[in-house]
């Protein structure tokens, strides 16, 4: 299993299981190698795998033998629209608890598809319909996208606060020595961002703020996590644009709560976004932030420093903002319904209430 937001929150889970309470199996379709996988062995967490779904017959027949065969109380999908087909068949299996999670806000996209696509989703969401026993968001967002404008009409669907350890994002860290190793100088204004190089996390973007920053603050430097399809193009968008040597392309990490302390201001120019756990992981390391004003207001948390503004605004006034917030003390949240201490037991219990 590889990095990124739902990995991440689920790692942590996994991190906390209880294995008297309920115990965690997880279904991947994905091949082996991933940067999780160590440490899910190290846990003792059993991985089941089958093929992929573009393997339809493949897939869905390990699928239904995989389901048959563990006596489940609960199947939990985390596969958006696709959660119609998993959820279907654990119906056939006779899975009592089967668990829709959005955790993506895909309704403009979703408005936009072609014919073949429009069908698909409108087969999946009735597929949702029918065959959960309850869905479950991460914003009142990502629950209209996937379970429709009058979810919260219906007792079948629930907003429920993913939530992280805060003690990681806290921990002392040597700076000076973190910094050192990623090339940036102790006087560095460091701007950071954690994302999936693609269309959604609006990398060319940020590359635009950042160049309105570096003509103003040329000691600035871009801090970049993550990987993706996009990368090649966000690195040639940054030669483009004469930034590339202020621009730090560091990969996927396993050390991101440390790596967040070496940032000044976390950028977040999403298009969309389900809630935003990158924003809530900065906001609980104290950073300021700067994000765009139509993600999820769910992770502005409170007490944190949070600048909305719109993407039509424009880099100049970003770059503005960012500056303007560049230098403040940390500033920590107060307690806040995404620590991990009060929305495990919640998920927990959903799962408890489908015990044999």
């Amino acid at each position: 299993m590889n990095r990124g937001g739902i990995e991440t929150w689920l790692m942590q889970v996994l991190r906390r299981q209880d294995p008297a309470r309920v115990t965690f199996e997880l279904l991947l379709f994905t091949p082996e190698g991933g940067a999780y996988d160590p440490e899910l062995r190290a846990l003792g967490i059993t991985v089941r795998r089958c093929p992929s779904p573009r393997r339809v017959g493949a897939f869905l027949g390990c699928l239904w033998r995989t389901l048959r065969a563990g006596h489940y109380d609960v199947v939990h999908s985390h596969v958006h629209h696709f959660s119609g087909v998993i959820l279907f068949v654990a119906w056939l299996a006779g899975v009592r608890g089967r668990v829709a999670h959005s955790h993506l806000n895909t309704e403009g996209p979703d408005r936009a598809s072609g014919a073949p696509r429009r069908l698909y989703l409108r087969a999946m969401k009735a597929a949702i319909a029918r065959a959960s026993s309850e869905g479950l968001a991460v914003s009142d967002q990502a629950a209209g996208a996937l379970f429709g404008p009058r979810w919260h009409t219906q007792e079948q669907w629930r907003v429920l606060p993913l939530g992280l350890d805060p003690a990681p994002y806290t921990r002392p860290t040597d700076h000076a020595a973190l910094r050192a190793s990623l090339g940036l100088a102790p006087e560095a204004l460091v701007l950071g961002h954690i994302g999936w190089f693609r269309p959604a996390k609006n990398h060319p973007f940020l590359l635009r703020v950042f160049a309105e920053v570096l003509a103003r603050r040329p000691e600035a430097r871009l801090l970049l996590i993550g990987e993706g399809e996009q990368q090649a193009e966000v690195q040639a968008l940054a030669g483009e644009l004469g930034v590339l040597d202020a621009v730090v392309f560091a990969g996927p990490r396993d050390d991101v709560p440390a790596l967040l302390q070496v940032m000044d201001v976390f950028v977040f120019p999403s298009h969309i976004e389900g809630l935003g756990l990158a924003l809530i992981e900065a906001q609980m390391a104290g950073l300021p932030c700067v994000t765009a004003d139509h993600l999820p207001p769910e992770a502005w948390l409170p007490g944190a420093s949070v600048t909305a503004l719109p993407l039509a605004a424009g880099a100049a006034a970003w770059a503005q903002a960012i500056l303007e917030v560049a230098g403040q003390p940390a500033q920590f949240p107060a307690p806040h319904p995404y620590d991990l201490t009060h929305s495990l037991p919640l998920l927990l219990e959903r799962y408890e209430h489908y015990r044999r």
